[in-house]
């Protein structure tokens, strides 16, 4: 970092020409950034098992470098146990998708409401991160993690819409004497685009005429036709800066895209966090760069590739065969298919001795094994999983339950990363929307236009998806506490989540096992795709009666039981929605419609039951004989059981 005198101010300081100190501090970390891509290199490298040059445009892998990966021609012998650990770590945390949940205060007056609208929220959320496909770009940020240390997600707005982009964290840039022991407050990124593509996005004819003034500058190095041939492109390079407000109410923030020589943007920047979520493979002790799965386990493998090169070395030296022919006896030209080396002697003189010492030693192979063992050992990770294999002892569910959990126990701090680097996403997801929100609404004010709904997150169901507006949304995140889980509980492939719901039903933690009700509970649980079109039927009468509820409780609409729906079912699945309602705070007169509900399924049930009741006593009358002459005749029915009148509406429930 450049040393600053007591009246120079920082670029976030000025009012105007912010770009002059952005590019002025990028001009002072150019030696710390550079030692941190040659390093990233060397780490990129071995992940990929191929030389590489850098991420900027016109790096190229220099000759000595191609060249020095190949022995006699062929590759280089390598092993990779450290991606082989990275690809096994993917796929146990990443491949979980994580859900947002908003948990608000359940003892105040106002539970229900509070309750109401974090589901919203957590519908809104989840639906922006389908649109945007959050979990298959998260899963770049995590081998971005395990290589360099960190990975980044860009989450911000763009042309109505929220957008996550995933950001190479060679890209970005801190001043590291700044944040040796705290998080940094000032974050770079340098990106390079195509001159046209940002005179679209800044169309200002003053901008323009910078944005053409760079043309040029950024250049690719390549095959050249004559020496000092150039390859010119019209890439730009640009900077964006952020720098945090100091306190909530701080108007110090700043928010500044420029090019060297202009400032295209600049803004106050208001929240009080960076518009990236960062993924951290772990903890750092100091500084901003974490260290990750290959960093920590390069000594390991590089000392096992080297034994591996001098192997290989080794065998094409002295594992070749010789083939002794006297010296005229056959035609040189009649050996075909033969590897190795003829050797010629003469007629009559005694045929040479070759004592071939072993090509390897026995030694050299035990420590290339124990190397490579031994960086699954470092990681936590067990080789069975990487290798998809499971012990010849583990063969019951349990059993493999029970070693997946030692394993997933080894890795408890990367799981509690990897979740929260989903709450940083949840949170900058509302921030963004709700900006969204708050421009499309103020525009139509502006133009005078009929005022609309403002943002809509569609989220998804099973058949469709349902609409959300931000603008119904009245949750403060400063009265909700946020926390993200799994997507599901239930094993991810299909006979694992066969095996475990099967599991469930038969110690009949979903009901009675035979009764169907039961049945379509472990079918709602299953969830697979290709069984959708028979399972939707299978469950329809539970959606049903749970499409009801919603009705009742969210939208206050009166629902009745048709005579055609499992009524006993529809019971049990209302009253425990009413006591959970009525524990929640809701209002009387929603409890009001659930308990109409009852009444009129009760009522139905009680009819069915002494229609059914009297078609068996007709039935009953009509076998018998008929009485003998002046016999008593049949015996009269009492009166009807007096019904129950449903409470009126706003009735408080006792």
């Amino acid at each position: 970092m450049s040393p600053a005198g007591t009246n120079k101010k920082h670029w976030w300081q000025e009012k105007k020409d912010q770009h002059v100190g952005v590019f002025d501090v990028l001009h002072d970390l150019e030696d710390e950034i550079g030692a941190r891509d040659a390093w990233w290199n060397e780490l990129l490298s071995d992940f990929l098992n191929k030389p590489v040059s850098g991420w900027t445009p016109g790096s190229r892998v220099p000759m000595d470098q191609q060249v020095k990966s190949l022995v006699s021609g062929e590759p280089r012998l390598v092993l990779k146990p450290s991606s082989n650990c990275i690809h096994t770590l993917g796929s146990r945390v990443a491949g979980q998708k994580i859900k947002p949940r908003f948990l608000t205060n359940t003892a105040g007056s106002n539970a229900w409401g509070l309750r109401r609208e974090a589901r919203k929220l957590e519908k809104a959320v989840q639906g922006e991160w389908t649109r945007g496909k959050v979990y298959k770009k998260a899963i770049p940020v995590f081998y971005d993690a395990g290589i360099l240390g960190k990975g980044a997600l860009k989450i911000f707005p763009d042309r109505g819409r929220v957008k996550f982009e995933r950001v190479f964290p060679g890209l970005l840039a801190v001043d590291p004497d700044a944040c040796l022991t705290s998080p940094p407050r000032t974050l770079y990124q340098i990106g390079y685009y195509p001159a046209e593509v940002l005179k679209a996005r800044f169309p200002d004819a003053e901008n323009a005429k910078a944005i053409d003034a760079q043309i040029g500058k950024v250049v690719l190095s390549g095959p050249q036709a004559e020496p000092g041939e150039l390859n010119i492109t019209d890439i730009v390079e640009v900077a964006e800066a952020w720098h945090l407000p100091s306190g909530p109410d701080a108007k110090d923030g700043k928010w500044v895209i420029c090019i060297d020589g202009h400032t295209l943007q600049s803004e106050t920047w208001k929240i009080e966090v960076f518009p990236f979520a960062f993924f951290d493979w772990t903890q750092p002790i100091l500084g901003w760069y974490p260290v990750g799965l290959m960093e920590d386990q390069r000594p390991l493998q590089k000392q096992l590739n080297k034994m591996l090169g001098r192997v290989q070395d080794a065998l094409n030296l002295y594992a070749n065969a010789k083939t002794y022919v006297e010296k005229g006896s056959i035609v040189k030209g009649h050996l075909k298919n033969i590897t190795g080396t003829v050797v010629e002697f003469n007629k009559g003189s005694q045929r040479p001795v070759v004592e071939m010492a072993p090509s390897l030693s026995s030694e050299v192979v035990r420590t290339i094994e124990n190397l490579y063992s031994k960086v699954y050992e470092e990681s936590g990770v067990s080789m069975l999983s990487a290798a998809s294999k499971l012990p010849a002892q583990v063969e019951s569910g349990i059993a493999m339950r029970t070693m997946q959990d030692t394993e997933t126990g080894r890795h408890m701090l990367l799981s509690q990363e990897w979740e929260d680097f989903f709450v940083q996403i949840a949170v900058l997801t509302v921030d963004c929307c709700k900006m969204i929100d708050e421009q499309m609404r103020a525009q139509e004010v502006e133009e005078g236009a009929e005022p609309a709904a403002g943002y809509v997150s569609r989220y998804r169901v099973s058949d469709g998806f349902e609409e959300i507006v931000w603008a119904d949304i009245d949750l403060d995140l400063q009265a909700a506490e946020l926390e993200v889980q799994p997507a599901s509980y239930l094993p991810h492939t299909i006979t694992g989540r066969l095996g475990t719901v099967m599991d469930m039903l038969n110690a009949g933690l979903l009901g009675d096992p035979s009764s169907p009700d039961s049945q379509a509970k472990a079918f709602q649980l299953i969830q697979m795709p290709d069984l959708d079109q028979f399972t939707s039927l299978e469950t329809a009468a539970l959606e049903d009666i749970d499409r009801q509820v919603e009705e009742m409780l969210d939208n206050g609409k009166a629902q009745s039981p048709s005579p055609f729906q499992n009524l006993q079912l529809a019971q049990a699945r209302v009253v425990s929605a009413l006591l959970r309602a009525r524990q929640d705070g809701a209002p009387d007169e929603r409890l009001a419609l659930m308990i109409n509900y009852l009444n009129s399924a009760k009522k139905q049930v009680d009819d069915a039951a002494a229609a059914e009741a009297q078609m068996e006593a007709e039935a009953m009358a009509a076998a018998q004989p008929p009485p003998p002459p002046g016999g008593p005749g049949p015996m009269e029915m009492g009166p009807a059981p007096e019904q129950l009148e449903p409470p009126a509406p706003g009735m408080a429930l006792e």
